[in-house]
C-alpha cells in the first residue's frame, strides 16, 4: 500500500479519535434515569412522542425499536405469496413485476 493512502487512513481514523461524548448527552442520559414518567400503561409510541422534545435521540431510537414486529407472521405471509408468484409456470417474470406484485398483494392484505 502507498504511503499516501496510509497517511490518508490514518488522517480519516485521526478525525475519530477525538470523538467522545458531550456533556449535553450525558446530561440527556442522566435526565432519562432520573425522570418518572407519567405512563397510563397503554401506548408506548404517545408517551415517546410526549418525550420527544426532552429527549429527541432516545425517543428516535426508541420509535425504530417498538416499530419491530413482535413476530414473524408478517414476513412468513410474504415469503408465501412470494412462493405462489414466483410458480414454475412463471419464471420468467421480470423481478420489477414480481417486486410490484408483492407489494400490491402487500397493500391490500
Amino acid at each position: 500500500m502507498p504511503l499516501s493512502e496510509l497517511r490518508r487512513k490514518r488522517d480519516e481514523f485521526s478525525e475519530w479519535e477525538d470523538y467522545g461524548e458531550e456533556d449535553g448527552e450525558k446530561d440527556k442520559v442522566q435526565c432519562y434515569i432520573d425522570s418518572q414518567f407519567l405512563w397510563d400503561g397503554d401506548d408506548l409510541l404517545s408517551l415517546w412522542e410526549s418525550q420527544s422534545k426532552a429527549l429527541p435521540l432516545l425517543a428516535k431510537v426508541t420509535r425504530m425499536i417498538l416499530c419491530i414486529p413482535a413476530t414473524s407472521a408478517s414476513s412468513e405471509r410474504m415469503f408465501s405469496s412470494a412462493g405462489r408468484v414466483l410458480e414454475s409456470r412463471r419464471n420468467r417474470l421480470n423481478p420489477g413485476t414480481v417486486d410490484a406484485i408483492l407489494f400490491l398483494h402487500s397493500a391490500t392484505c
